[in-house]
């Protein structure tokens, strides 16, 4: 139980982010925010980089069909390439592209243990499903000790919900978990008329 609490245990930092105007703060007076990120054990990182590639282009397609471009490489670009698309062939509807803020922390890990454990028990199940599965209950199913710093002394509080944004899996098991949501919410409520995510590749 030690030796899983200490790869649980991580350290809060963070990095500063760009201004309205998107210009980067040159002192700590200019900072107007920041973007939580949590450092974790080497052996960690090594483990969620091994399986957050092959299961994120695993299940990349089914995402996109979902509108969630958070897997993708060249996302950002690929949203606003949809937007346009979406503009061109559905000018009578309203567009509008969402950026969840603090997506990591606002999400219950109990959704993505459920979403996991679907995903892992189905009867097409991959190896890296499993794989997936078996790293969030190793690294979320305890609370997560986290280290931070309180002007000159450091201090241990421990996390009990949410993702660690700086997770090498955290993207996967938000986006994996959000996304069908928001879709199957939008088409429910708004209409079965709402189109589907255009696809970026010919």
């Amino acid at each position: 139980a030690r030796h899983r609490s200490l790869h649980a245990t991580k350290a809060l930092g963070g990095q500063v982010k760009p201004d309205k105007h998107g210009h980067y703060a040159t002192s700590v007076a200019e900072i107007t925010s920041t973007r939580p990120l949590s450092r974790h054990h080497w052996f960690r990182r090594l483990v969620s980089n091994s399986i957050a590639t092959p299961v994120t282009k695993q299940h990349r397609a089914e995402m996109e069909s979902w509108g969630q471009w958070g897997n993708t490489a060249s996302g950002c670009e690929g949203g606003t390439r949809r937007q346009q698309l979406y503009a061109d062939y559905h000018p009578l509807l309203i567009h509008h592209v969402l950026d969840v803020e603090n997506a990591h922390s606002a999400i219950a890990r109990l959704a993505v243990f459920f979403t996991l454990r679907r995903y892992a028990s189905a009867h097409d199940a991959s190896d890296h499903d499993r794989a997936a599965y078996r790293y969030f209950l190793f690294f979320y199913a305890i609370p997560g000790p986290t280290i931070t710093q309180s002007g000159p002394s450091f201090v241990s509080i421990v996390q009990t919900d949410a993702l660690d944004q700086g997770d090498g899996m955290a993207n996967y098991f938000f986006n994996i978990t959000y996304s069908p949501v928001v879709y199957h919410f939008c088409r429910t409520y708004l209409g079965p008329d709402v189109p589907r995510p255009l696809p970026l590749r010919s």
